[in-house]
């Protein structure tokens, strides 16, 4: 499903998936924008308004599911207009810096150094944990892993826990401890 949202499923011509999928996800918000725009009354008032927000009774049935249209349409648009706006800011990074202007804040400077992590912790006070050790007892529980997840403990001579994937990190069938 991944590969299917991001590239079309191709694995050969990826950037050609990303940008039909980027361009769909543009014309997918502008039809769900638009169509507020089109839905908006010519002459604002509450009874027109409460006409297209609200399901109303008694209608015969052309002017009932032009009603239901409505309104189904109109409390429908507004997830829609979030999960498309966030699939927009994934697909093009101008939609991503927008996103931390919007907020204030300077947008991250693709292939820059990361800040240095804090130090990690240790299981008993200044003794480091064996990673090595840890790696070896996963593989022991699953010799084809692909992926190890570490939790350090919270308290000074906490046991650690691995989590060992078979996986491709989406199949929980395929974890285990």
């Amino acid at each position: 499903m991944n590969a299917w949202h991001r590239w079309l499923a191709t694995t050969d011509h990826r950037t050609v998936g990303r940008a039909i999928t980027g361009a769909c996800n543009l014309g997918f918000l502008f039809l769900v924008v638009s169509g507020f725009y089109l839905w908006w009354p010519a002459a604002l008032s509450w009874s027109r308004i409460r006409s297209v927000l609200l399901f109303r009774r008694g209608l015969p049935a052309k002017a009932r599911e032009f009603n239901w249209h409505h309104v189904i349409g109109f409390w429908s648009a507004i997830p829609l207009a979030v999960i498309i706006g966030a699939g927009v800011v994934m697909s093009y990074p101008w939609a991503n810096e927008l996103v931390y202007r919007a907020f204030g804040e300077r947008p991250p400077v693709a292939g820059a150094p990361r800040t240095p992590r804090a130090e990690p912790r240790t299981a008993r006070g200044n003794e480091a944990i064996d990673i090595d050790g840890v790696l070896a007892n996963a593989s022991a529980v699953q010799p084809a892993w692909q992926i190890v997840t570490i939790r350090l403990p919270d308290r000074p001579a906490g046991p650690v826990a691995a989590t060992v994937d078979a996986g491709n990190g989406g199949q929980p069938q395929l974890r285990g401890r």
